[in-house]
């Protein structure tokens, strides 16, 4: 039976109710409140009346569900009229509802708790870098937001306040480099809270800046093939190991002994979204 909930970890209401067969979830921003439950009913019968009229269209209310993805459209769905819906439901909820998702809780909160959990596959080296990166970049800039609700427009606008942070010495802006390391933990940490909370990532189809490591080459007749010789890996996939290892970044590969060896000499594995 279809019905206003609340969610356990942070208290805001959603809509659970079923549709083609499936359940379908969707989150407000609105705290549960005896007047939000009232104004969210209103909302949810009007769905579930255009349900059994066979007039419902699922991304007219909630166009920016990643649920949209996984639902069945019959052929003969009427098309959305995401304006009509939006200011019907707008009108009932409130002016700011009106873009349901699944958010999650603020920024700061999932960062630490992703933190903590990951910090056992890190040396302590990486933990102080990675520390270092979270409070003295991300937590400032996106601590109070809630993290389902960062958009790409807001990543991109951090992206480039890191240009015009001062860098050593008399350089203006941080590296490439640098801008790399920061954007790369916010990337695994967004696109984590994604998955479990099932939204659009909103960093998905963000580029890193590509840098040309200039030490690699100094390794190589000496860390790479000790490390090559260490965990029986070729050269080229050792001088990717030598890389994460030096620079504390994660590593990214399917390679399964390559994996193997990362992990064993404690570099974290990068897994794309």
């Amino acid at each position: 039976m279809a019905s206003i909930r609340s969610r356990t970890d942070n208290s805001l209401l959603f809509f659970d109710f079923r549709f083609n067969g499936k359940r379908c979830r969707e989150q407000t921003l609105l705290p549960d409140t005896p007047t939000n439950r009232k104004k969210l009913e209103k909302v949810l019968a009007r769905i579930e009346s255009e349900i059994a009229a066979g007039t419902f269209v699922y991304e007219s209310y909630f166009p920016s569900s990643k649920a949209l993805n996984r639902l069945n459209k019959s052929k003969s769905e009427p098309k959305a009229d995401t304006a009509t819906a939006s200011q019907s439901v707008g009108s009932i909820v409130t002016e700011t509802v009106l873009i349901p998702i699944s958010i999650g809780p603020l920024f700061t909160e999932f960062a630490n708790k992703w933190f903590d959990e990951r910090s056992i596959e890190w040396r302590r080296s990486h933990i102080k870098s990675l520390l270092s990166t979270l409070n003295g970049h991300l937590i400032p800039y996106f601590g109070d937001k809630v993290v389902g609700s960062i958009t790409k427009s807001e990543v991109l606008e951090f992206r480039a306040t890191l240009a015009k942070v001062k860098g050593r010495g008399t350089k203006e802006g941080l590296s490439s480099k640098r801008i790399n390391e920061i954007m790369g933990l916010l990337r695994q940490i967004i696109n984590e809270a994604a998955d479990r909370f099932e939204f659009t990532s909103p960093v998905t189809n963000i580029r890193l800046n590509i840098v040309t490591d200039q030490a690699t080459a100094a390794h190589a007749l000496g860390d790479t093939l000790n490390l090559a010789r260490r965990y029986k890996l070729s050269a080229y996939d050792a001088a990717y190991l030598e890389l994460a290892l030096r620079t504390g970044l994660p590593l990214a590969t399917l390679d399964a002994s390559l994996v193997k060896a990362a992990t064993t000499a404690g570099v974290p594995i990068f897994y794309a979204h």
